[in-house]
């Protein structure tokens, strides 16, 4: 037994260790590509910015959980189907 949770923790850290390799090597394109999105005058914080307030406000004021009711109530989302479902 502990020999099969030893096999697992190091197939869990050699995994995670490519995962982080290939993030090193290949992430530094990617940022580059991606250079707009972190510009602070760039239109795509100002929308992200504005979003954020918006849904601050919306939890502020109560609409998530009356958008969470409106789908329930209308069938678009049944967790206890979904869980009875699973159990079978």
């Amino acid at each position: 037994m502990f020999s099969q949770g030893l096999a697992y923790l190091v197939a869990y850290a050699a995994g995670l260790a490519m995962i982080l390799l290939l993030i090193s090597l290949f992430g530094r394109a990617v940022v580059d590509r991606l250079g707009w999105l972190s510009n602070p005058d760039g239109n795509f914080r100002k929308v992200i910015g504005s979003i954020f307030i918006l849904v601050g406000l919306g939890v502020i004021f109560g609409l998530d959980k009356d958008l969470q009711t409106w789908i329930l109530e209308n069938g678009w989302f049944d967790p206890i189907k979904d869980f009875e479902s699973s159990l079978r």
